[in-house]
C-alpha cells in the first residue's frame, strides 16, 4: 500500500495587512467623528439663531406694548402690566430690559433660561430717536459672549450658519468690535447709539424701528388697541377692505376708483378733486351740484327754483361775499337792493366804466368827478361836472357845457369880450354907437374889429352922414346915434375867446357893445 504524506499550510494576516485595515477602519471612524461633529455644530448654530429670532420676536411684541412708556424714556412701574424691570437713561436717550423682563411678561417660555447653546447670555438695549411725538424705537439684542472654538478663535463660520437661521435682522461684530453688521451688510449698528456692542464675534439682533420684522406687528388682529400714532413714513396703506375712524379722516389726496361714502363730515385742508359733477343738499334735502354736466362751461346747478344765497352768519351786508375776476354775464334782471341793517342802499358801484346799450333810468345821475370847463378831455361823449355842479360833456376833447345857450356879454364901453362856455356855430355882435353933434356936412363913424382867440375875424363900421339944409343954417335928418349889428358863421368851442374891439373913430361919444353865440 502506497501512502503519501500530504503537508498543509496554514494562511493568516501579515502585518502590512494588519496595518492597513485598522488605518481604514481609523480614517473611517474619523470621517464618522467629523461629520457627526459637524452635525452637531449645525445642530447647535441652528438652535442658536432660532432662539435669537424668538428673543427678537419678542422684544418687537414687548415695543408694542410699552411704546409709550420707551418713548418717554421712564423706567418700569413694578406694576402688573408694567412688571419690569426695565432701566431707562435720559442721557442717552435708551432702555435696558433682561430676558427675564420678556419671561416676567409671557413673552418668552416660563422655562426660558437666558442662555444660549454655547454658554452665552443676553443684553437687550433700546434707543429713541427721532422727534415727538412720533418717536422711533429700535431694539438691539446682542450676545454677551463671543462664539468661540476650541482654541479660543472665533466661529464666525458658525455665527454665519445662525444667522441664516435667524433671518434678516440678524448681524454679527465681525472685523470692527464697535460695529455690528446686518445680515448681508443691509443694516448696521454701532456702540455708540448701543452699548451693548463691545467685542468680535458678538451675535445681533435688530427689532422695533427699521427692522425687517417689526413690519409684521402692524397686521393687528384686534386684541391690542394701538398705544400710539400710526406714523407710515410716507409709505403706502394698500389693498385695505374697510378703513372705520371714529373721529375725523384728514388726507393729503384722496384718490379712489369707487364710491367714497361718508356717514360724518370730510375736511381737507388741500384740494378735493372730482373727475364728475360735485353733489350735495340744502337744509330741506333740496339737490344742487357744482361742475357741469357737460364741457360748455361750469356750473352751479340748483335742483329747485330757490334762490342761491351767499352769506356769512352774523356778518354785515357791506362785507365783501363774491369777487369775481373776468367778465360777468347775465341773461336776466340785476336787482340791487338796500339791507335793512342800514350799512347798504343797493348801489352799484365800479371803478371803471357801465356800459349799456339801451337806456340807463334812474331817479338822480351823480357825477363825482370834477373837471375844468374848457380843459382837454380825452374820451367824446363822457360826462363830469364842474365845482359849482353843473354838467359838463367832453366835446371835441374839450369839456363843454352840455346844453346850447345864447351868451350875452356887455363890458364897458366901446369893447367887449366873452369866453364861450359851450360850442357855438354863429356869433352876433350888436353896437349901439352915440356920436358928437358939429356943424356942417360930415360923417361920424366908429370902427370895430372882431377877435376869435386873439386872431382877427372881421372889421365893420357904424357910422351917421349929416348935411346943412335949410336958409337958416339948419340941420337936417340930424341923428345922433345909430345901431348896428353883424352877423358871423363860424365855430366856436368851449374855452374859446370873442373879443369886439374899437379901432378907430370920429365924433364918437361912446359905443355900447353886445357879443351873442348862437
Amino acid at each position: 500500500m502506497l501512502v503519501k504524506n500530504f503537508k498543509i499550510k496554514s494562511n493568516g494576516f501579515t502585518l502590512i495587512e494588519l496595518v492597513l485595515v485598522i488605518s481604514i477602519g481609523l480614517a473611517m471612524s474619523f470621517l464618522a467623528f467629523n461629520t457627526m461633529v459637524k452635525n452637531q455644530e449645525a445642530d447647535m448654530a441652528n438652535s442658536v439663531g432660532e432662539q435669537m429670532k424668538t428673543l427678537g420676536n419678542a422684544v418687537n411684541n414687548y415695543i408694542v406694548n410699552h411704546y409709550d412708556s420707551l418713548s418717554s424714556l421712564k423706567d418700569s412701574q413694578n406694576t402688573q402690566t408694567d412688571i419690569g424691570p426695565r432701566n431707562c437713561n435720559t442721557g442717552n436717550s435708551t432702555c435696558t430690559i433682561t430676558t427675564d423682563t420678556l419671561k416676567a411678561e409671557g413673552l418668552v417660555q416660563p422655562n426660558f433660561t437666558g442662555v444660549n447653546s454655547y454658554g452665552s447670555r443676553y443684553t437687550i438695549v433700546f434707543k429713541r430717536s427721532g422727534t415727538a411725538p412720533y418717536w422711533n424705537i429700535t431694539g438691539l439684542v446682542t450676545t454677551t459672549d463671543p462664539w468661540l472654538g476650541t482654541s479660543n478663535s472665533i466661529r464666525y463660520d458658525l455665527l454665519g450658519q445662525a444667522m441664516q437661521k435667524a433671518g434678516l435682522d440678524s448681524g454679527m461684530v465681525y472685523n470692527n468690535p464697535t460695529r455690528l453688521d446686518g445680515f448681508k451688510s443691509i443694516w448696521s449698528a454701532d456702540n455708540t447709539n448701543f452699548y451693548n456692542i463691545q467685542k468680535r464675534g458678538q451675535l445681533g439682533y435688530i427689532t422695533g424701528y427699521g427692522s425687517n420684522s417689526y413690519a409684521v406687528f402692524l397686521r393687528r388682529d384686534g386684541t391690542l388697541p394701538m398705544t400710539g400714532d400710526l406714523n407710515m413714513g410716507t409709505k403706502s396703506i394698500i389693498n385695505a377692505n374697510n378703513i372705520t375712524a371714529s373721529g375725523k379722516g384728514q388726507f393729503g389726496n384722496i384718490v379712489s376708483d369707487t364710491t367714497i361714502v361718508a356717514n360724518n363730515d370730510i375736511t381737507a385742508k388741500g384740494s378735493i378733486i372730482s373727475g364728475k359733477p360735485i353733489q350735495g343738499h340744502n337744509g330741506a334735502g333740496d339737490a344742487f351740484s357744482i361742475g357741469g354736466w357737460d364741457g360748455n362751461d361750469y356750473e352751479f346747478h340748483l335742483g329747485t327754483t330757490k334762490p342761491l344765497t351767499i352769506w356769512h352768519n352774523g356778518g354785515a351786508s357791506n362785507e365783501k361775499r363774491l369777487q369775481v375776476w373776468g367778465l360777468q354775464e347775465n341773461t336776466g334782471n340785476l336787482v340791487v337792493k338796500g339791507a335793512n341793517d342800514g350799512l347798504s342802499s343797493g348801489e352799484i358801484m365800479a371803478s371803471g366804466n357801465i356800459t349799456t346799450q339801451s337806456k340807463l333810468i334812474g331817479k338822480t345821475l351823480s357825477l363825482n368827478q370834477m373837471v375844468a370847463l374848457g380843459n382837454a378831455c380825452t374820451t367824446i361823449g363822457e360826462m363830469a361836472r364842474d365845482n359849482q355842479g353843473y354838467a359838463l360833456s367832453c366835446v371835441n376833447y374839450k369839456w363843454s357845457t352840455m346844453y346850447q345857450s345864447v351868451n350875452t356879454n356887455v363890458i364897458g364901453t366901446n369893447n367887449a369880450s366873452i369866453i364861450a362856455q359851450a360850442n357855438h356855430k354863429k356869433v352876433i355882435v350888436t353896437v349901439a354907437s352915440l356920436f358928437l353933434p358939429r356943424d356942417g356936412g360930415h360923417t361920424s363913424y366908429a370902427n370895430f374889429t372882431v377877435y376869435k382867440n386873439g386872431s382877427p375875424v372881421s372889421t365893420f363900421q357904424n357910422n351917421i352922414n349929416v348935411h346943412k339944409g335949410g336958409s337958416r343954417g339948419h340941420y337936417w335928418g340930424y341923428q345922433s346915434g345909430r345901431t348896428k349889428m353883424m352877423e358871423y358863421s363860424i365855430p366856436v368851442n368851449t374855452g374859446d375867446t370873442i373879443s369886439v374891439f374899437t379901432t378907430g373913430s370920429y365924433l364918437l361919444s361912446s359905443s355900447d357893445v353886445r357879443i351873442e353865440l348862437f
